[in-house]
């Protein structure tokens, strides 16, 4: 067994039974078969390993960054070609990884098991999430915001949904989304394993201000000063009887405003 720090990512279809139903045994083994392969594509591509399989995946990645980048590329480029959705989870936490007997493997069982609390805090973060939406643990964005790299979209950006409390869990867990659309930071429903237990935070004030900051802003406050005396000196000048002058200095003709005050005072 190896206890292990990993980005643990849930994959659950939505809606697979009905799908089942509505076209039948061998058409929708078809349309799962090619989910799957096309899919697995994406875990190789983000350097993930593949741990379970049933109307979805259970994967893990050494870095949660490729997780995160991972479930945005899938969202992108899947659903459209299968007509598939799914519900992502991704938390970062520790696991038990243990590796099977190949007697048991070659019968059957799973090459590598994974046990820990972050397999069921995962699960939960997962159920919550709506079909096409990418929700991810408070932890699991801490280690992957600030680490994006080339495969990230460049709309990509995450957004707090609130507190939530899992069932099996003792406090209460910030949970996040993840996506480039509006429609993928909507507020998803609480259901029978997960409950909302505050609204989103408020947008985060800046509160440490330096004396840096403040040198800055009187700096741009006397920049906007000295331009704003420059526009109204100019406009004076070009309005004034000293035309002549403001002529010479700007090398430009200024006859049009002699008419312009003529016209106004012909309204008048």
């Amino acid at each position: 067994m190896q206890k292990t720090l990993k980005a643990l990512l849930l994959l659950d279809l939505v809606g697979s039974t009905k799908f089942i139903e509505l076209h039948g045994s061998t058409k929708a083994a078809k349309v799962f078969f090619n989910h799957d392969k096309l899919t697995r594509t994406l875990i190789y591509r983000f350097e993930g390993r593949e741990i379970d399989k049933t109307d979805g995946f259970l994967i893990i990645f050494d870095r949660t960054i490729n997780a995160v980048n991972f479930a945005l590329a899938y969202n992108l480029a899947i659903p459209c070609r299968t007509g598939l959705q799914a519900r992502i989870g991704i938390h970062w936490g520790e696991v038990v990884l243990k590796r099977n007997d190949d007697v048991f493997v070659r019968a059957g069982a799973k090459m590598i098991e994974l046990e820990g609390m972050a397999k069921p805090v995962a699960a939960r973060i997962m159920s919550l999430a709506g079909g096409g939406q990418i929700l991810l643990s408070h932890d699991a964005r801490n280690v992957s915001e600030n680490r994006t790299n080339a495969y990230t979209p460049k709309k990509a950006r995450f957004k707090a949904l609130g507190s939530y409390k899992l069932k099996g869990v003792k406090r209460p867990m910030l949970v996040h989304a993840v996506g480039v659309k509006h429609s993928d930071f909507r507020l998803p429903k609480e259901n029978s394993k997960v409950k909302r237990v505050s609204k989103p935070p408020k947008k985060h004030v800046r509160k440490d201000i330096t004396w840096s900051d403040v040198r800055i802003f009187f700096i741009k406050c006397l920049c906007f000063y000295v331009i704003l005396t420059l526009v109204v000196t100019f406009l004076q000048a070009i309005w004034s009887d000293n035309r002549d002058i403001t002529e010479y200095l700007l090398g430009i003709d200024l006859s049009w405003v002699e008419w312009l005050k003529y016209k106004l005072v012909q309204r008048h």
